[in-house]
């Protein structure tokens, strides 16, 4: 809720009887029922306990649209029948009040308006500043370093005063791409009084929860499509990781049937030599090499490159292995 700013104990005492004024007359039913009939309002009881017991200088917080909504005992306010012909209901809970659809949930706060005027200097206020200023100029004539320390007495530059005008706003809507967001907020003018304007409220309730409700599918709309970018870039990319593993292990096979290849071509002309020239080195690398050929011609076997597949997960369901999404969608 807005916060009411009370600066001394005859303005708290004017702000607490014009809620209670405003908060019975203007929003409780009062057209065509008993002011007998009417029991007390607990939420306006609240506000006056809360601003009666406080020191006048201190900001109160006042939550007597939620307690108002919550207590039984209260006649429904003009607003609240406004806004039930356009499908909305009062709702309370633990926090604050809020007008509630099949669709949506509208917040709301109303708030008296202050008026802001410059602060001008009490009596107890300039004896302080007098005081401060004599024992600054003394402390100047002992020594210059002691006035610096001297600190100076704060007081308010503004005062605020209330006057008597109420504030009915829903929340803020924010429009997706930019635009011009529904009407939100409903004050007191010259003429035309808070309570006079229910219909009008009504009407703006249920013109923003559309607003709303356009605005959230058209985030859920954009969320959607970015996600269908992202998974699209994932896919694409989740694919190039794949060829690029297949590939780099094809490459591996295909280099060592290269060295196959050119080791056999070695050891036969290796052979023809040293059959018309035996050396006791060449033929024991000959016997070496050749058992090196079949070991290294079983590892590119049938079987063997399957193992090799199942161990580099490739070739397979887990032939995305390693693979990690880009963070930058």
């Amino acid at each position: 809720m807005r916060r009411l700013l009370v600066r001394d104990g005859g303005r708290r005492e004017h702000l607490a009887a014009m809620l209670v004024h405003r908060l019975d007359v203007a929003f409780m039913t009062g057209s065509g029922s008993s002011p007998t009939a009417r029991l007390p309002s607990f939420g306006v009881n609240a506000c006056l306990y809360r601003l009666g017991r406080r020191q006048p200088r201190w900001t109160h917080q006042v939550r007597g649209c939620a307690a108002i909504c919550r207590s039984p005992r209260n006649h429904l306010p003009r607003i609240v029948r406004a806004a039930s012909l356009q499908g909305f209901q009062l709702v309370g809970g633990e926090g604050a009040a809020h007008f509630k659809s099949e669709t949506e949930v509208i917040g709301f706060s109303i708030s008296e308006l202050v008026k802001r005027e410059k602060h001008v200097l009490t009596d107890a206020e300039r004896t302080k500043e007098e005081a401060w200023q004599r024992k600054r100029d003394l402390a100047a004539r002992r020594n210059a370093w002691d006035a610096v320390l001297l600190d100076r007495p704060q007081f308010p530059e503004w005062d605020y005063y209330p006057t008597g005008r109420l504030s009915f706003e829903f929340e803020q809507v924010y429009v997706f791409g930019g635009g011009t967001a529904p009407r939100r907020s409903f004050r007191d003018a010259n003429i035309q009084r808070l309570e006079t304007m229910a219909s009008e409220i009504g009407v703006g309730l249920a013109v923003l929860a559309a607003a709303k409700t356009e605005q959230r599918l058209k985030r859920e709309a954009e969320e959607r499509r970015r996600e269908e970018e992202r998974r699209r870039r994932e896919l694409a990319e989740r694919a190039k990781h794949i060829e690029d593993r297949r590939i780099a292990g094809l490459g591996a096979i295909l280099a060592e049937l290269d060295e196959l290849d050119r080791l056999r071509r070695l050891i036969g002309m290796l052979t023809t030599e040293v059959a018309t020239e035996p050396t006791a080195r060449l033929t024991t690398f000959l016997s070496w090499a050749q058992d090196h050929l079949a070991k290294r011609e079983a590892r590119v076997s049938a079987p063997a490159i399957e193992e090799r597949f199942a161990a580099e997960h490739l070739f397979g369901d887990d032939d995305d292995h390693a693979f990690t999404p880009s963070r930058w969608y």
